[in-house]
């Protein structure tokens, strides 16, 4: 017998089917977890160097948490798996000075995921700055001056004292217009947070009797301090901003220089290179950037200066005996050497007498370091060495119709080199003769070791100077002073130049910063050049550049490289010269 449901059990079935809901439909939708920033606060500032306390909290009301990653300004730089959500973190690791964005993430089991984000300011740490003005000439204070120090002004108080507290760590210049009985005064530096600086301002009084100068006076500077090599780490920007820097100091010349290398020497030849294209890894300015670079200068009414030497650098040695040894052996040389010599320097120095008349350059000069090839001793006959420079003065002159300065040694007594070895009394102007003398439109002099008296005053300092022009007196073509002083305490007694910037000038360890040598010999100079009866061309400042930063040359410490070396940018000697130039 068949059995069956009965009709209304299966209509309560179907009914009860399609009243419910599908198994899926009943669960309820999953929730994000929720997270928080609870410290820092939005806002919070902090110093660099400061420990931050991160405490985060997060909550999933339906499921667990997996993951809570913490974020600055876009980079993920800690997580958890569990709580607690806390980490003492280090200002200085990760974290930009200035505003940075925190954010917090959470993520669950179900896929779910929530974020929150704040904003904290990291500031450099406070430093101070504890100052001193005082009168250069009479060594006593200066009262109710005001002093400027980036945006922040203050006045001397009755000691000269001031002070400045402030986070802006970085390149900092104290400044000070003092009054008309002063030349301003500047004294830049690398500032850093939680340092107390003692720094002492010293003011030059203004000089009366000021002889002007003619407009083809030659106020300049050169821009670098023995490193051409340098050339394409800096170029063009740091050249553009020398130029547009060089406005506002008064200046009309800039001087670059670019070094003529022997490259093969042997007892009777020697081959030279232009500087840019020799066999070395010398970063050297191409013929193409001298002519941008002279494009660049004339758009600010700067003249330029092309100055060449020429120096050996690891050449090759035909008879076992470097180049100096050859030259510097204090016997006649073959002819057959001096013909090499003369061919070479004159073939490349045709090609950027070329390059200087198509720009318009006023001035070539050679010499520095040419001590040995201007002195007849050196020849078998002085008939050879006249004829040898005529020679190579006229190839120039035929492509070339500005004015040619020779630069030699003017050493008034025996004084020791930044690396401690002795430079022997010379003034190199001995040796010339009339008509070599003749060749040329102007004499320059190197000034580097003036006097033997040690921490000399600045009226010191003029004495000796006006016995160095004295030298020159009745001397039959113009002067052009170019002035090498690194800002070490004896510069004033020491022969050469410190290229600290450079592992290649190790000494520049051994010199202590002086800033205020440097400003007393440019001030001493410089009153001399006013003061002399010698017919004076011009003063060129050395290695004006090498305040900018580099690149691929890094330096071992760029404070020292800035402080210790020629350059006057930013020093209490920048406000001397500038003071000339114009008064000039």
């Amino acid at each position: 017998m068949k059995t069956s449901l009965p009709l209304f059990s299966l209509f309560f079935l179907l009914l009860l089917w399609c009243c419910s809901d599908n198994g899926e439909e009943n669960e309820p939708e999953p929730q994000a977890p929720k997270i928080t920033i609870v410290s820092p606060d939005d806002g919070a500032q902090f110093q660099k160097g400061d420990i931050i306390s991160f405490k985060i909290e997060a909550s999933d009301s339906d499921g667990e948490i997996l993951q809570v990653d913490l974020f600055f300004n876009g980079n993920s730089v800690h997580y958890w798996e569990s709580e607690p959500y806390t980490v003492e973190w280090d200002s200085n690791d990760d974290l930009n000075i200035g505003e940075n964005i925190i954010k917090a993430t959470v993520e669950d089991n179900q896929g779910k995921s929530a974020s929150v984000s704040i904003t904290i300011s990291i500031t450099e740490p406070a430093y101070v700055i504890n100052g001193i003005l005082k009168s250069a000439e009479t060594n006593t204070f200066l009262e109710n001056i005001e002093i400027l120090f980036g945006d922040l002004s203050t006045t001397t108080d009755a000691e000269g004292k001031f002070s400045f507290e402030t986070n802006e760590a970085g390149l900092g210049t104290l400044s000070s217009d003092v009054n008309d009985d002063y030349i301003p005064v500047q004294y830049s530096r690398e500032f850093e947070g939680d340092e107390t600086y003692d720094i002492s301002l010293m003011a030059y009084p203004k000089v009366s009797g000021i002889n002007a100068k003619g407009s083809d006076f030659i106020k300049g500077v050169s821009l670098f301090d023995a490193g051409p090599w340098m050339g394409q780490d800096l170029y063009p920007e740091a050249f553009e901003q020398t130029f547009d820097r060089l406005e506002d100091m008064n200046a009309n010349t800039v001087t670059v220089f670019d070094p003529v290398f022997v490259t093969v020497v042997g007892e009777d030849s020697v081959a030279m290179s232009t500087s840019a294209n020799t066999q070395y890894d010398w970063d050297m300015l191409s013929q193409s950037q001298y002519q941008t670079l002279s494009d660049e200068a004339s758009e600010r009414n700067l003249n330029m200066m092309y100055w060449f030497g020429v120096w050996p650098q690891e050449e090759e040695q035909l008879d076992g005996k470097s180049f100096n040894e050859i030259v510097f052996s204090g016997q006649q040389l073959s002819d057959d050497f001096w013909e090499d010599w003369f061919s070479e320097y004159s073939r490349i120095l045709k090609e950027y007498a070329q390059t200087a008349e198509s720009k318009g350059v006023e001035w070539i000069s050679l010499g520095h370091g040419l001590s040995y090839a201007t002195a007849p001793d050196a020849f078998s006959s002085e008939t050879l060495y006249e004829s040898h420079w005529n020679e190579l003065m006229n190839e120039v002159r035929s492509v070339y119709s500005g004015k040619i300065a020779y630069f030699g040694v003017a050493r008034p007594f025996t004084a020791i080199n930044y690396e401690g070895s002795s430079e022997w009394q010379y003034f190199e102007d001995d040796s010339y003769t009339d008509s070599f003398v003749a060749l040329f439109d102007a004499f320059g002099i190197v000034v580097s070791s003036v006097t033997e008296i040690t921490n000399p005053s600045v009226s010191q300092i003029k004495d000796a100077m006006n016995g160095i022009l004295n030298h020159f007196s009745g001397f039959s073509k113009p002067l052009i002073v170019w002035v090498w002083a690194p800002s070490v305490d004896g510069a004033a007694n020491t022969y050469g130049h410190l290229e600290p910037v450079l592992d290649v000038s190790v000494a520049a360890n051994n010199w202590n910063v002086d800033f205020y040598e440097q400003a007393d010999l440019y001030h001493g100079i410089l009153q001399a050049v006013n003061e002399s009866s010698v017919n004076i061309q011009g003063v060129i400042s050395h290695g004006y550049m090498y305040y900018d930063r580099f690149t691929k040359y890094e330096p071992r410490d760029m404070n020292t490289a800035f402080e210790k070396s020629a350059s006057v940018r930013g020093k209490p000697a920048e406000e001397i010269i500038r003071y000339w130039f114009n008064e000039f």
